[in-house]
């Protein structure tokens, strides 16, 4: 298998594509990570969770660099500025979104959408025949136009939200 973090030849097309339209897609780096984390809580606070929610979900919302050489880890840039990243896991033999976030003020516009067909076109080219999508509740029509299907739904009560899933969607590669 390929080291997790090599550019492929898809990448490289989605750079091109990318910077037309003045973004660039590259891969993150050890240094990236503090800030990789920051547009992660960024995001998420854009769906209106309250801080203490937000606070609970701070590991998860961490990036290290640690993550960032062990997966693949994609950034769009427009300006210099980290618009967004997405990374790619392998999990127990299934590969699996472990991150999509978009800047708030970058949202909308097609951002998203570019870093997860990185994130497809890596996984395809390390062998991957589906990506999993442990979803937040916000992200799952993203994800659906996307052309995933939701597989079924993880329980991730919150207080104020005891009945609270997250879906399980999958996304076929083939």
């Amino acid at each position: 298998m390929k080291p997790a973090n090599r550019e492929t030849p898809s990448d490289l097309a989605s750079m091109k594509r990318a910077s037309s339209d003045d973004l660039r897609l590259r891969r993150a780096t050890r240094a990236d990570a503090r800030e990789l984390s920051a547009v992660a809580r960024e995001a998420k606070a854009l769906w209106g969770y309250v801080d203490d929610w937000l606070e609970a979900w701070r590991a998860d919302l961490t990036i290290g660099a640690s993550d960032v050489e062990r997966m693949i880890v994609r950034v769009a840039e427009s300006d210099g500025v980290i618009a967004g990243f997405g990374a790619a896991d392998r999990v127990d033999g299934v590969w699996e979104v472990a991150h999509l976030w978009v800047r708030p003020r970058f949202a909308r516009q097609g951002i998203g959408r570019m870093l997860l067909d990185s994130l497809v076109a890596a996984a395809r080219e390390a062998g991957a025949r589906r990506l999993r999508i442990e979803s937040d509740p916000h992200a799952e029509a993203f994800y659906m136009k996307a052309g995933a299907s939701r597989v079924g739904a993880r329980p991730a009560p919150m207080p104020g939200a005891e009945h609270r899933v997250l879906p399980v969607l999958e996304l076929s590669l083939e």
